[in-house]
Parts: structure tokens; C-alpha cells; sequence
């Protein structure tokens, strides 16, 4: 779930998206652009000048510093935080080379709504 201001999603919400840009179902397990879509709204606020943010309960953000931390240790460095300037860097630094082909309807995505990546 999420909430967000209309205007942070405005190069979303004012492409002519058609039918035809979604592939018929069954659709692939990832690596499509409704896969992207689900992914793009964070890029999309921040690129309109918003902050993106987590609200999660106490528990929850126990478990995710606890990942992290395992994470830190386990490849001495933490991602860089995921913006369209550094999309490039953060799949280099942080996703198997054997799975960058996944990235490519993201990219695309973004530079088709007008995201310089």
C-alpha cells in the first residue's frame, strides 16, 4: 500500500499508455514493463521535487536494520541509495551481472517518460 501526491506521479499518469505497451497474460515472472511500472513511482516523485519515505511499525524496521546490517557485513558496503542519477551504479553494485538483463524494461521505461538515466 501507498499514498502518494498526484503531481509526484505526473509523468506516469500523463503518458497515453495503450494496451498494446502491456504484454498479454500470462506474463513472464519479471522483465517486463508492467514489472517496471511497479518499481518507477519512488524515481518518478523524486524527479517532481518529492521526498519518498517508508512508514513501517517498530518490528518491522528491527527485521529491515537487521538485514541491512547483515548485508553491510556480509559484502562490506550498503547500496547506494536508488535514484535515477545512480540507477547505473546501484545495479552494478548490488544485482549479479547473470541478472542485469532484468533492468533493461526499467531503464527503458524511465527514459521513455522522460527520465535522464
Amino acid at each position: 500500500v501507498f499514498w502518494c501526491r498526484t503531481a509526484a506521479l505526473e509523468k506516469i499518469t500523463a503518458y497515453n499508455w495503450q494496451v498494446e505497451d502491456f504484454p498479454e497474460e500470462p506474463m513472464p515472472d519479471d522483465g517486463t514493463v508492467s514489472h517496471a511500472l511497479e518499481r518507477i513511482f519512488p524515481f518518478a516523485a523524486q524527479a517532481k521535487g518529492f521526498y519518498t519515505g517508508w512508514l513501517m511499525t517498530s518490528n518491522f524496521v528491527k527485521d529491515t536494520l537487521e538485514n541491512y546490517t547483515h548485508f553491510y557485513f556480509e559484502n562490506r558496503m550498503l547500496p547506494a541509495p536508488v535514484t535515477p542519477v545512480n540507477l547505473k551504479y546501484f545495479i552494478k553494485a548490488t544485482v549479479p551481472q547473470k541478472y542485469w538483463f532484468l533492468f533493461y524494461p526499467f531503464k527503458r521505461l524511465l527514459q521513455k517518460l522522460g527520465f535522464n538515466v
